[in-house]
């Protein structure tokens, strides 16, 4: 039996397996079929870009995201020691946030500026389908205004059920409740 003979469910199956990365540079573009059981396992499973090398980074960004990105539902980014400016990068590639217009899980790790936590979150009015918002090991510096200014975008979003923010403050004092009080969240982690 010839692999292209394998019916899509058990492909999609086989997809499971694999790190997203080696998912897209063996079966990206190669045909009709396999470029739309890519587009099936995305909008379900998302991408996970936290781990990967830059040069692998850059090839998803130059080949394979402005294929995929309308149909991602989920996203993993990074900025840590292994995948530096991960976030930077992707903005680099024209990638903004409204790209991907089917997300509704973001994941951000290691997050190192206030601007671009602004900068993430300033373009969550495009996201008003977004369900679940991670910031996992934020060590930035905050101001009360800035904190409270991120922590009302993220409350104003309307279908947002689940949020995580592990954000390491430089003092107790500098943490604020937002002034706007969200109908929607039902897990809120800080």
């Amino acid at each position: 039996m010839n692999f292209e003979q394998l019916v899509n469910d058990v492909l999609l199956d086989f997809f499971e397996y694999l790190p997203s990365v080696e998912l897209l540079q063996s079966f990206s573009h190669l045909n009709y079929r396999f470029n739309s059981l890519l587009i099936s396992h995305f909008r379900t499973h998302g991408l996970n870009m936290q781990s990967i090398s830059k040069d692998n980074f850059d090839i998803i960004c130059r080949e394979h995201l402005p294929f995929i990105a309308p149909y991602l539902n989920g996203l993993r980014l990074s900025d840590d020691d292994d995948t530096p400016h991960q976030i930077d990068n992707l903005f680099s590639y024209s990638f903004s946030l409204n790209r991907f217009i089917q997300l509704k899980s973001l994941t951000l790790y290691h997050i190192s500026t206030n601007e671009m936590l602004k900068q993430i979150v300033a373009q969550f009015n495009c996201h008003s389908h977004l369900i679940r918002f991670n910031i996992i090991n934020c060590h930035v510096t905050f101001d009360r205004k800035i904190l409270r200014d991120i922590l009302n975008c993220i409350c104003n979003l309307p279908k947002l059920m689940f949020c995580h923010l592990d954000m390491h403050l430089s003092s107790r004092g500098n943490f604020c409740l937002p002034s706007i009080r969200s109908k929607s969240i039902e897990s809120l982690w800080i």
